[in-house]
């Protein structure tokens, strides 16, 4: 869950500078760049580098684009069909665009959805977006992503026309065959 982090980073002290009288911590990322946090006391400093290690040892928070890239990774584990899954990044990636492809799953919100079904005209796309967004924030969920779902009570209302142009039956098509043909 989350992104991992850089190897070699890592948390250095207390030591104690003599000549300032304070105590330091040393953060040293993999880069080996240093930065430096001090302390009064060397309780302070053992504190700080205890929160400095659990911050390391916490996976990074996963971005919206992220999770829509494991979620379709997830739909292709579990045999879903290219089209589905091509499907659902067409369907996720406006949402990701209007949230911030930088931004954590947990700052999606209900009005970012709304925002999103208002860029579809058709009704049966409408539809089928909100099913798509709804089934990837149950997904965020059981990944601990996301805490509760933000389609909850969410619809989309209107009725989907299906078939198109109205048609002739058989028997109307026969009748207007023999009509004009006579």
């Amino acid at each position: 869950m989350g992104r991992k982090r850089k190897t070699g980073e890592r948390v250095l002290g207390p030591y104690y500078d003599a000549k300032s009288g304070l105590w330091r911590v040393c953060l040293r990322a993999a880069d080996r760049l240093d930065q430096w946090a001090y302390a009064a006391s060397e309780k302070k400093a053992t504190q700080v580098k205890a929160a400095m290690e659990a911050v390391l040892k916490a996976p990074l928070a996963t971005t919206i684009s992220e999770a829509t890239d494991e979620y379709q990774a997830h739909l292709r584990a579990t045999g879903r069909q290219e089209s589905t899954i091509d499907e659902a990044g067409a369907r996720l990636r406006p949402l990701a665009r209007i949230l911030g492809e930088d931004r954590v799953v947990d700052s999606l919100k209900r009005h970012h959805i709304e925002a999103r079904l208002a860029q579809v005209n058709a009704i049966a796309t409408r539809k089928g977006t909100l099913g798509r967004v709804r089934h990837f924030c149950r997904w965020a969920i059981e990944r601990g992503y996301l805490d509760k779902d933000p389609t909850e009570g969410l619809r989309v209302d209107g009725v989907v026309q299906r078939g198109g142009k109205p048609r002739l039956t058989r028997t109307e098509a026969r009748l207007l065959d023999n009509h004009l043909w006579d």
